[in-house]
């Protein structure tokens, strides 16, 4: 029996992940976005999705805080070729950003019909819009700030009626506080919000469903983890 285009294309993409050919394997996760979104969202496959983009744009994270780190240079001329690669990197992860919120926008969000690929992709609109904060200043920057806001709400509003414990509940939860202590630098908000979700999630754990044990309480101990940090950096962060 013949292969569909969409099941040819699925091939390609796993054919791709396994050779961690992550730029390959974006074109065909971007050709199915594009083409075929009801394949893409209702077969489950949006996990590709993910990991295709954060490859691309997570190795190019790291490369910007390397850079970023380095000791300034004094001579000018060493000063002018940091500033271009930094500009570089830039564009490409600015790129990456703008390129997987507008795939959401335009081809997934309008064929979601499930509240959890509903939220998962306007998670994922809030973490690539809070990316691009992280590298921008000024005007650019306040606009992706209130862009990854907007969207990170939205996609709270989606979750209210989710057990604490579910895993897109906790994982938006991680995510936003994430971005209000880092970004938005409402560190008191930061630690309500993780300290409510986690709370919530500790006192409902005897009905944690099986099956998301495992990936549940991993992000509870990521939650923890920061929260811990978090507190130690700034004991005036009260979260009580």
């Amino acid at each position: 029996m013949a292969l569909s285009e969409q099941e040819k294309l699925l091939l390609k993409l796993k054919m791709a992940e396994s050779a961690e050919r992550y730029t390959d394997m974006l074109e065909v996760v971007k050709r199915l976005a594009q083409e075929y979104p009801e394949y893409l969202i209702k077969e489950g496959q949006l996990k590709f999705l993910s990991i295709a983009f954060k490859n691309c744009v997570g190795h190019r994270r790291c490369s910007w805080r390397i850079i970023n780190s380095m000791p300034q240079a004094t001579n000018e001329r060493t000063k002018d070729i940091m500033r271009r690669f930094l500009a570089n990197i830039e564009d490409e992860l600015t790129e990456y950003c703008t390129d997987i919120v507008d795939i959401i926008d335009k081809h997934l969000l309008k064929v979601a019909t499930t509240m959890d690929a509903k939220v998962s992709l306007l998670k994922t609109k809030g973490d690539y819009s809070r990316y691009m904060a992280e590298i921008q200043t000024a005007d650019k920057k306040a606009a992706s700030v209130s862009n990854a806001e907007t969207f990170y709400k939205k996609a709270m509003t989606e979750v209210e009626s989710m057990p604490p414990t579910h895993p897109e509940k906790l994982g938006l939860a991680l995510n936003v506080s994430v971005f209000y202590y880092e970004i938005a630098e409402n560190r008191h908000h930061a630690c309500k919000l993780a300290k409510s979700a986690f709370d919530a999630a500790i006192a409902d754990l005897d009905n944690l469903d099986e099956t998301n044990y495992k990936s549940s309480t991993q992000i509870l101990q990521l939650i923890r983890d920061n929260l811990t940090l978090w507190t130690s950096e700034d004991p005036d962060d009260s979260t009580d």
